[in-house]
């Protein structure tokens, strides 16, 4: 499944360049998130757990296709600006394109 704006809900966050992470939490208090805490490793989002470098890529309206990763370019996990990030087709995409002749390399 493609990811989009439109299928991840993403109205608890907010993208801050000046946050740690680059994303805060901005929904009422929880008890584990308070409002404009920095949002750290893995959001929680329709129940599933998304990487916070997916989730700035989907607040900047980009889409991320099935069998793609974002990736940051300078390899720090913690550097989620968007300027840092790229997608990535993984390998197993790449074969799987492969063998059924959509894809050349």
């Amino acid at each position: 499944m493609t990811l989009t704006i439109e299928n991840v809900d993403l109205t608890d966050f907010t993208y801050d360049e000046s946050a740690r992470y680059q994303i805060r939490f901005c929904a009422k208090d929880t008890g584990v998130m308070q409002p404009g805490r920095v949002a750290r490793c893995w959001v929680p989002s329709l129940g599933k757990l998304y990487p916070i470098n997916n989730i700035v890529w989907l607040l900047h309206g980009k889409r991320i296709p099935e069998g793609v990763t974002i990736r940051h370019i300078d390899g720090d996990r913690a550097n989620n600006r968007i300027d840092n990030l790229y997608p990535h087709i993984t390998e197993s995409t790449v074969k799987r394109l492969m063998k059924a002749g959509v894809y050349n390399d």
